[in-house]
């Protein structure tokens, strides 16, 4: 575009109105604020359950170990022993839900 074509373009613009620039933009901000509103809901829905299952696995572990035949309420230490086997399938299942919430996340 030449100088001339955009100088004419401006004269031939109708006037600005601020009213109506800030009622559009506030518009814009209420659409916007929804969707990331229900974003985050559906985020939070959808953690839930994997939260459940994290949770579980550590009550669940808790119990083992309480009522395991190494276990001695009167020792001081009380320092919990897990199998390695039992560490490397909960790291195996924290890895993979952590990735599969990553993944819904992304994808919302």
């Amino acid at each position: 575009m030449k100088v001339i074509e955009i100088q004419k373009r401006i004269k031939n613009a109708k006037d600005l109105d601020f009213g109506m620039q800030f009622s559009l933009s506030i518009a814009l901000f209420k659409k916007v604020w929804v969707q990331g509103l229900v974003v985050l809901l559906l985020n939070m829905i959808m953690v839930i359950p994997v939260l459940m299952v994290v949770y579980m696995s550590l009550i669940l572990t808790g119990f083992f170990e309480t009522y395991s035949s190494n276990f001695n309420p009167n020792d001081p230490s009380l320092e919990a022993e897990l199998s390695s086997m039992m560490m490397v399938s909960k790291a195996a299942l924290y890895s993979v839900l952590i990735v599969a919430m990553s993944t819904i996340s992304f994808g919302l």
